[in-house]
């Protein structure tokens, strides 16, 4: 798992997306983006893993948030092959948090890596 991350973490680098994994590590300005990450259990021995890989953005827009969107849906949605790791992006959720000062939305990725 920690290819796979190294891997997300580079590619968000390289699309100047402002991210941290798991939790915020420091004081950050809007807009951010967290990174959560779960394998999903494979019963084939085909030597496939698969990840379920979300980005959880926040912003005082939601302008600002949908421009990474758009961006990561671009670069990800006929799935992208980096490392010999498959990303395939799924879709953009709107998250309601009861705040007016504060937007989120959450992006969803398939990302699948084979090993032998």
């Amino acid at each position: 798992m920690i290819d796979v991350l190294t891997t997300i973490n580079n590619e968000l680098a390289n699309l100047e997306l402002p991210y941290t994994f798991d939790s915020w590590d420091c004081e950050v300005e809007l807009p951010q983006f967290i990174g959560e990450i779960s394998e999903i259990p494979n019963q084939n021995e085909d030597g496939k893993s698969t990840y379920s890989f979300i980005l959880t953005g926040y912003s005082t827009s939601y302008e600002e948030l949908f421009k990474y969107s758009r961006k990561l849906k671009e670069r990800y949605k006929s799935s992208a092959i980096v490392d010999g790791i498959v990303i395939t992006y799924e879709n953009t959720l709107i998250i309601d948090n009861n705040t007016e000062d504060l937007k989120q939305i959450q992006i969803n990725f398939t990302i699948k890596k084979w090993s032998v």
